[in-house]
């Protein structure tokens, strides 16, 4: 019930912004390592290859990446975000910091710390 809500209060922000959380966490994985192959890029962040390819052209086009051929491979792309996939790519951290603080800020600063700890702990 928790993770529903917190995923229809993201839903809600990444549409104000044109996106959804679909093509979410390929954008963010783009942010932190361009260059990837497509399998490179599924892998990372444990989606098959057709949700990865149906995320990639939602993405290319949007305009936000683009893909290249693979100086190593004939059959292969490395995908790069381009300058406005960057540009909207730097709004998602921000904006889940925000979605984090609103759903928390029922939570005096002591009880977030020790729910942060706590979900460490379960996550480990």
């Amino acid at each position: 019930m928790l993770a529903r809500k917190i995923d229809l209060i993201l839903d809600d922000e990444l549409r104000s912004i044109g996106l959804n959380k679909g093509i979410f966490a390929t954008l963010m994985m783009l942010s932190e390592q361009e260059g990837v192959n497509q399998t490179e890029l599924g892998n990372a962040i444990g989606i098959p290859g057709y949700a990865t390819t149906r995320n990639l052209d939602a993405l290319e086009k949007k305009g936000l990446v683009k893909r290249c051929p693979d100086p190593n491979s004939r059959r292969a792309h490395r995908i790069y975000l381009t300058n406005e996939g960057k540009t909207v790519a730097k709004k998602l951290p921000p904006l889940i910091r925000q979605v984090n603080s609103n759903f928390l800020s029922a939570l005096e600063e002591k009880e977030r710390l020790l729910l942060i700890q706590t979900l460490k702990k379960v996550l480990h």
